[in-house]
């Protein structure tokens, strides 16, 4: 992950510590008490990242196992077929892409006369995809019992298209919700502040008490509650 993308996320987290901070208490000093949940909200920001990251890399994945799948059935080696994807995704996405650079590693291996199903599980845990890595527990299985590789494949390629086709039907139906989950999580904060702006003198006693700075510390934590439980649902996983 670039050190830009670092930073931005750094910033949000600090920017997110110091609303809460001035939002529920009203101080500066309560950073420091927040600064955990700062801690937190980069890490999750960090692997929401990693997670859109590696989607992106799923997809590019799967048009590789589709440009497999057809060498094979044109009457190509696994390791040619392997070559010729590699060589298919670099003209479709670049030489950048992490998945294009993972096949043309492993085209490297191959030419190394490394065995070409060693080859795609090592390239599984390297990309940390669910669907690699299964696809090449299920090429190794095939190559080492002498089955019918090229029509196991094409079924394997089949049943992936299949779970990315049920994948994005299910994300359309959950960007809305997402979206109103984003607006609902902000609109708290968006209040308190309202209402700061707009009475302050009544809201006073809410950080100038005990009972009202315990109050808004019950009111913290089912916010935040409530941020957790509702990221929560909204992954839903296929």
């Amino acid at each position: 992950m670039s050190l830009l993308k670092r930073i931005f996320h750094g910033a949000v987290s600090a920017g997110l510590v110091a609303s809460l901070a001035y939002g529920f208490y009203r101080s500066w000093k309560a950073m420091f008490a927040l600064f955990p949940v700062g801690i937190a909200w980069y890490l999750h920001s960090m692997r929401e990242e990693r997670r859109r990251v590696l989607e992106s890399g799923r997809g590019t994945f799967r048009d590789g196992m589709r440009s497999i799948s057809s060498a094979l059935s044109a009457g190509y080696s696994p390791e040619n077929a392997v070559r010729e994807a590699a060589g298919e995704l670099e003209q479709l996405y670049g030489g950048r892409n992490e998945v294009v650079r993972e096949f043309k590693l492993m085209v490297h291996k191959l030419n190394m006369n490394r065995p070409v199903e060693v080859v795609l599980s090592e390239a599984a845990e390297n990309l940390e995809l669910e669907d690699l890595q299964s696809f090449a527990e299920v090429f190794g299985v095939a190559r080492r019992s002498g089955g019918q590789l090229v029509a196991i494949i094409g079924d394997t390629v089949e049943v992936m298209e299949d779970k990315q086709e049920t994948e994005e039907e299910v994300a359309t139906v959950l960007t809305g919700k997402q979206f109103e989950q984003k607006i609902l999580t902000v609109f708290p904060l968006a209040l308190i502040a309202y209402l700061n702006l707009s009475a302050e003198a009544f809201f006073s006693i809410l950080y100038t008490t005990l009972l009202g700075r315990v109050v808004m510390s019950i009111c913290l934590a089912v916010y935040l509650a409530a941020v957790c439980l509702s990221w929560k649902i909204s992954r839903i996983s296929v």
